[in-house]
């Protein structure tokens, strides 16, 4: 056991060595008179145990202990030592920050004091191992174990905290969303192995185009989100979304093979776009969903426009399932003139939307969304329908001939469907 003897006084240091002659249990002890020495000799040496005095000429004893206990590499077992009459608050107020034991001075003998040392070892180190133990629960708690990064978890408490930071300050934070592009592409041909492989390789990229303070996180999947801190402009965010898309650009060389991808970013700062975690990650998350929709590999700010979007595509989705939309679907037919001699030869059925808050809305407004919703085939169809009763209606009033010819889109959703039906009968694979 190597001991740090800390004692303005020289007999009482004296008297403890004394005490301390068992050569089993002592190996060194090493004196200071000072705490200011104390702390250069703990700094620069390894020790056992520190036996400090509570009154020192230069600094309270408190604030010793606490230097000692709180040291970033350096770890040892404090026993506090008092000359004073038995003081059960200052006894208490020294375990409480750190010390292991408190002991008089007038009542040390070898016994007692080597039986108080081994004992402050021993609880000092369980309570290191206690510490190392959280330390590590909570590097797992806080971090994605494949990428390193800190996880969703971390990502969402320290989004918090950056907000209330830059509240308090006026101040700008920014994230960014980041997807990787075709990533199930990936799995599904590659294997989830080289999907994990190039994972930990755009987590290093990143970690390398990032700024010295900002917070790369691993939200789950292929998707990951930048906290950026102290913004001056949002061009700066801009700039470095490009760099990250310029970065992920050059190929990933895994066992010799290439691999090329891309990424979709969407950007939210605070307070521009949102005032919490929440609405900042949803905003971020709309704006990269844009991306995606408009060709990927790129990146995108959220906007006011683009929430309009989703509120009118959460409508619709309930206006489709609900089954309502169909009847507030207008068909127009737009006459078709014969060149030759101008009459009325055919007509093109068209659809509006009768929306009951935005008014007649024309295609361009809500066949996408229906599409991607997975509805546009049906509504097509039951349009066909509609529009082949109104034909037959004009033929039995005489309106129409049989050359009138009744022209009707149809979208892709619907022709790979009929394809497929075909393709899958039973008549077709004879």
């Amino acid at each position: 056991m190597r001991l740090l003897l800390v004692d303005d006084d020289e007999l009482d240091r004296m008297a403890v060595v004394r005490v301390l002659q068992s050569p089993k249990l002592i190996k060194d002890i090493v004196h200071a008179s000072t705490a200011v020495s104390a702390l250069k000799l703990f700094d620069e040496g390894t020790f056992d145990v520190v036996l400090l005095d509570y009154r020192l000429p230069d600094m309270e004893c408190l604030e010793v202990l606490n230097k000692l206990t709180q040291h970033a590499n350096k770890h040892a077992a404090v026993v506090i030592l008092t000359g004073m009459v038995n003081d059960e608050a200052i006894e208490k107020e020294c375990i409480i920050a750190g010390a292991q034991d408190f002991l008089l001075k007038q009542e040390l003998s070898q016994r007692h004091l080597t039986k108080a040392l081994v004992h402050a070892q021993a609880r000092h180190a369980l309570n290191q191992q206690l510490m190392e133990t959280y330390a590590r629960l909570k590097y797992l708690a806080e971090n994605d174990p494949m990428t390193g990064l800190s996880n969703r978890h971390y990502f969402e408490d320290h989004l918090r905290t950056a907000i209330a930071r830059a509240e308090r300050f006026d101040s700008i934070v920014g994230l960014l969303f980041l997807d990787i592009d075709n990533f199930k592409l990936i799995n599904d041909s590659l294997g989830h192995d080289t999907g994990d492989q190039i994972l930990q390789q755009v987590a290093a990229r990143l970690l390398n185009v990032i700024r010295e303070g900002d917070i790369v996180c691993r939200l789950g999947g292929d998707e990951f989100a930048i906290i950026v801190h102290d913004i001056e402009t949002e061009t700066s965010l801009a700039t470095l979304a490009q760099r990250i898309i310029d970065n992920l650009r050059i190929p990933i060389t895994l066992v010799q093979t290439q691999h090329f991808i891309s990424c979709s970013i969407g950007i939210s700062t605070y307070p521009n776009c949102a005032q919490n975690a929440e609405d900042m990650l949803k905003h971020a998350d709309l704006a990269m969903y844009h991306v995606k929709r408009m060709g990927r590999n790129g990146f995108h700010f959220f906007t006011e426009a683009l929430q309009d979007r989703v509120m009118n595509k959460i409508v619709l989705e309930q206006q489709l399932r609900s089954g309502n939309l169909q009847s507030q679907l207008l068909l127009y037919y737009q006459p078709v003139i014969n060149a030759k001699d101008f009459n009325v030869c055919g007509a093109e059925m068209l659809v509006r939307w009768n929306h009951p808050l935005r008014g007649i809305l024309p295609p361009s407004e809500f066949l996408d969304d229906i599409e991607e919703l997975g509805f546009l085939s049906a509504i097509d169809i039951e349009n066909m329908h509609l529009a082949c009763r109104q034909l037959a209606e004009w033929r039995a009033s005489g309106l129409v001939d049989e050359s009138f010819v009744l022209a009707v889109n149809a979208s892709e959703q619907l022709i790979k469907e009929e394809i497929f039906k075909i393709s899958s009968s039973p008549i077709w694979t004879i």
